[in-house]
């Protein structure tokens, strides 16, 4: 849950019902960046939506779905963009 949700060369977005909901930008300082937990706490008010974090990085990548237990279940695995 501590996870920083950042951009870069590959990186994080959290999608609400398959739209982007967050992403840092390109030039966001880490310390701006939100957390797992941060879109946990937003995901837990609104829980009737499909929530995914997707990790999409150079040699590897997934993506977690909320369940309606408030945890975060690896629902994919990939070998990255590259």
């Amino acid at each position: 849950m501590n996870t920083l949700l950042y951009q870069g060369f590959g990186g994080w977005e959290i999608q609400k019902d398959e739209e982007m909901y967050y992403q840092a930008g390109y030039d966001t300082d880490w310390d701006k960046c939100k957390t797992l937990a941060k879109i946990e706490i937003e995901a837990a008010k609104d829980p009737d939506h499909l929530w995914e974090a997707i990790l999409n990085l150079p040699l590897r990548g997934g993506t977690w779905t909320r369940n309606r237990y408030g945890h975060w279940v690896l629902t994919e695995s990939n070998q990255g963009f590259a």
